[in-house]
């Protein structure tokens, strides 16, 4: 999978993120007035169970760091290196819309000091609910060199077992203790979910390792793209309608693959890669706007293309005054790492 390839998929990623948060609601029809229905539901609640990417974060990031890995660079500096230039983009942001928020919420905002400082290390995220995601992702950064060599170890199939038979034992107790509140320790939940979420991780290294053998690329596929194409829609529409989410794992890894082998067009991937360059602030600034500011706002475009789409546009417009300014921080307190790659 080239680098293009990754930064198309990270587009459509955020694509989805936003669409999932936007839609996932079964009352979704309260905030919107959609067109289309199955049954008493909205199409687009539908679609959006389609739509979790977490699972395409993490693989794109085991894919990536694995390179590194291979290329004896994955070390503990460089890691840091990476997180502190996510923890820099985070900060600004929490800087930008908590500011904001002492004046639109001041109920919510800026809350205790506790509250702000675990949000601040990024142990809590009542500020924003849809950074839950970023500390288990800092420890799977940092641990990374040691899962890869648990992988070595076990060798491919095993490891895929191995790490399966954790994602689903995870899944279980978060469904059935913790979202429950029956366990409520912080630090047993952030085992839990780094434990679940070694699987899509440890995912993206197999795929690596397919490619370096040669083996990612499906000769019928690149023949019959079209192929490739109604397979993806395929799997997609039994995931709106039937798909457990047991398997997201396995689901964003099989729509990574089937995509890798759509032609795109050109205008179609441009933009796509520039959503990829943009996603990690989009994906961090864009709740903001649709749950916790401004939803009267963005649900007031009323037809879901609309808000989607005006979601979408104005996400990407706020990244990059955001983007610019972290770009100059970073350049300032990390010289040395060079660029702006907040992460693989």
């Amino acid at each position: 999978m080239t680098k293009q390839e990754s930064n198309t998929i990270k587009g459509v990623a955020i694509l989805l993120m936003i669409f999932l948060h936007l839609f996932m609601s079964e009352d979704v029809g309260k905030y919107c007035q959609p067109l289309f229905f199955i049954g008493d539901k909205p199409i687009v609640y539908y679609l959006s169970r389609g739509c979790r990417p977490v699972d395409f974060f993490l693989i794109l990031s085991g894919y990536g760091l694995s390179y590194t890995y291979k290329y004896k660079t994955l070390n503990f500096k460089g890691q840091m290196n990476r997180l502190a230039k996510l923890y820099i983009h985070y900060w600004l942001i929490l800087l930008i819309f908590v500011g904001i928020g002492c004046f639109v919420r001041p109920e919510k905002y800026p809350g205790t000091l506790e509250e702000a400082v675990l949000n601040i290390i990024s142990w809590k995220s009542s500020y924003n609910s849809e950074t839950w995601f970023l500390l288990p992702y800092a420890l799977l950064a940092l641990s990374a060199k040691y899962i890869f060599k648990v992988v070595d170890k076990l060798g491919n199939i095993i490891s895929f077992v191995f790490f399966l038979f954790l994602n689903l034992a995870g899944g279980y107790i978060i469904s059935r203790y913790v979202a429950t509140h029956i366990i409520t320790s912080s630090l047993f939940s952030m085992i839990i979910v780094y434990i679940e979420l070694a699987f899509p991780f440890v995912l993206g290294n197999l795929l690596f390792r397919l490619s370096e053998a040669g083996k990612l690329r499906c000769k019928t596929f690149d023949k019959y793209p079209v192929l490739a194409f109604f397979l993806l829609l395929t799997v997609f529409t039994f995931k709106c309608f039937f798909g457990s989410q047991a398997f997201e794992a396995i689901y964003a890894l099989v729509f990574i693959y089937l995509f890798i082998h759509i032609p795109l067009n050109l205008w179609i991937e441009k933009v796509l890669m520039k959503l990829g360059d943009h996603s990690m602030v989009m994906w961090m600034t864009h709740s903001f706007f649709c749950y916790h500011l401004f939803k009267a706002e963005v649900y007031s475009l009323r037809y879901p293309i609309l808000i989607f789409i005006g979601l979408t546009v104005i996400s990407y417009l706020v990244s990059i005054p955001i983007m610019y300014v972290a770009r100059q921080i970073i350049g300032k307190m990390l010289p040395e790492s060079g660029g702006n790659r907040a992460y693989t």
